[in-house]
């Protein structure tokens, strides 16, 4: 096979540990498929050493003539040889980046690794600089990328927001009475400092105290992550436990339930601690198409900063303009879910991504 329309995506994921990858491999492919692509998605379970080696093998014997994968920073150089290789077969090879490398970085320098492991990580992806990149031939990225790690492969770069698979969401066909003595707000994702939700969880422990307010907040963050004990341990120490809860991962008709319940879905506020100023979530993209109107912070590729299906916070750590807005919401209308379904199909969609990604 390498009909000039045949796709492969190549990715080590799981769709237990890392569901947000694994439905966004597959909603690409889907997305392909609808634009009359010959598309598939070899997903491969992580698995050291052994799962690395089927990722180099899928890719060095693919016969599509489009090949995508999924960044692996520590195969950084291998992943130039595979790019050399293909060019060779005259194959086209797309990288797509899910976070700038320099940002990478800082998550990798604030994790929770041992500090040895921290920077030796840290200085083999420094010393491979943009090296990697220089074989493919495109650079998939969802915000602006360094001059460092673009160096001499900068006209590679598609600057473009994430893609969801909108026919797999199915949206909620109202929302819970607004005004009410209770705002319901829901975040799902791996619990990580970079989401900020600390954040939020310090205004709602404010916010409940002030008696002038004539509500109550209560959040729901959905999902595990390195963060989660710090995150309980924090709303322990604020005595808000009755206003927040840890329901721990949820998927399916689980998670549907509890989009259904909340007034607003939550968003990453805290993109300024890894230092992204443009960022394109799946997950806000996902809260819209569920017709979960969303509150998030940081410049999104797809939206604008007022619109009025999502409410934008400046990410700042004083919180005054989180508390502000989340102080006032008796005064705003919610959007209608289909409203938000139909904004999703027509901006996040991976059926028009897809178009932009492959140059069709």
């Amino acid at each position: 096979m390498n009909e000039s329309n045949s796709v492969l995506y190549v990715s080590i994921c799981s769709a237990e540990s890392s569901p947000g990858i694994y439905k966004k491999v597959t909603g690409f492919i889907n997305g392909a498929k609808k634009n009359g692509f010959q598309s598939q998605a070899k997903i491969i379970e992580p698995n050291g050493i052994r799962g690395n080696i089927a990722f180099i093998r899928q890719i060095l014997f693919a016969k599509e003539k489009n090949i995508i994968i999924r960044y692996i920073p520590k195969l950084g150089f291998i992943i130039f040889v595979l790019g050399i290789c293909l060019k060779l077969k005259n194959q086209r090879f797309f990288i797509d980046v899910p976070t700038p490398m320099t940002n990478h970085l800082i998550e990798i320098f604030n994790g929770h690794n041992p500090r040895l492991q921290k920077i030796v990580n840290i200085l083999f992806i420094v010393l491979m600089g943009s090296i990697p990149f220089l074989s493919c031939t495109k650079i998939i990225q969802y915000s602006n990328e360094s001059s460092f790690f673009s160096f001499l492969c900068s006209k590679k770069i598609l600057l473009i927001g994430n893609g969801i698979d909108c026919d797999s969401i199915s949206p909620r066909l109202e929302s819970p009475l607004w005004p009410a003595e209770t705002l319901k707000l829901v975040a799902v994702g791996t619990v990580a400092f970079w989401h900020g939700w600390d954040k939020i969880i310090k205004v709602i422990s404010q916010i409940n105290k002030d008696e002038t307010i004539p509500y109550n907040i209560h959040l729901s963050v959905i999902g595990d992550g390195p963060d989660l004990k710090i995150l309980e341990k924090l709303v322990k120490n604020l005595g808000i436990q009755e206003f927040v809860y840890f329901p721990g991962f949820l998927s399916g008709s689980l998670l549907e339930e509890q989009y259904k319940k909340a007034h607003f879905g939550i968003g990453s506020l805290g993109w300024d601690r890894v230092n992204i100023k443009l960022a394109s979530p799946i997950k806000t993209r996902e809260y819209l198409a569920s017709g979960l109107p969303v509150i998030y912070s940081t410049k999104d590729v797809d939206l604008a900063q007022n619109n009025e299906l999502a409410i934008y916070v400046e990410a700042r750590e004083d919180n005054k303009e989180l508390k502000k807005i989340l102080s006032s919401m008796d005064k705003r209308i919610i959007p209608h879910p289909l409203a938000c379904y139909e904004f999703s199909t027509l901006n996040f969609d991976f059926s028009k991504k897809v178009l932009q990604i492959l140059d069709y």
